[in-house]
């Protein structure tokens, strides 16, 4: 992986120790052709560095991913919102749950918030028929390249979490993945 940049702010949360692959992997998804750092996207910034996918017990031998879940993603500090930089690699029915992030605070509380295919991201290779639109998430990165075509695009999306108790801290996260097969991914997180 490449290393994080040692200027990068606290509000970029470090996902390095996590990442189940590097953009320059040859897992055949592409992610190559993004830029590495800290990158502005759809207004916000973003560690660049690497992904962190989940997938199904009956898919893991076939992948490095993690497994079902990551129980801890360390964030540590007050915030109003966190971006999510993320996809998932295949499409699903609209509003299938295709991951949930559950926020841990400093006293206690945790939230859910459930990632809904075609609301807060879509399938990571999109055909160039298939509409590019989330209700609630931003197209942040498009880009061509293997394995794209000229039928088909790479897609990021952005999709904001406002949190509702913005004077507690965060502790942790965890990023688990949903019901249905697409597999999901992140690959970077900003507080803001």
């Amino acid at each position: 992986m490449p290393p994080r940049d040692p200027a990068a702010s606290l509000r970029l949360i470090d996902l390095s120790a996590l990442y189940t692959e590097s953009f320059g992997t040859p897992v055949g998804m592409g992610f190559n052709h993004l830029p590495v750092g800290v990158h502005r996207l759809a207004g916000t910034d973003f560690d660049l560095r690497g992904l962190i996918e989940l997938q199904h017990a009956d898919l893991r031998p076939l992948s490095v991913a993690v497994g079902d879940r990551v129980s801890y993603i360390p964030v540590q500090q007050r915030c109003a919102r966190l971006h999510f930089l993320h996809g998932v690699n295949a499409a699903a029915p609209a509003r299938t749950e295709v991951a949930r992030w559950i926020v841990h605070y400093a006293d206690g509380a945790q939230r859910v918030w459930p990632v809904r295919y075609g609301e807060h991201l879509r399938q990571w290779l999109l055909p160039n028929s298939e509409s590019r639109d989330a209700t609630h998430a931003t197209l942040a990165w498009q880009g061509q390249g293997e394995p794209a075509s000229a039928n088909a695009a790479m897609c990021l999306y952005q999709a904001t979490w406002e949190n509702p108790q913005p004077d507690v801290e965060i502790t942790h996260l965890e990023f688990q993945i949903g019901d249905a097969p697409p597999q999901p991914f992140v690959l970077a997180i900003t507080a803001e």
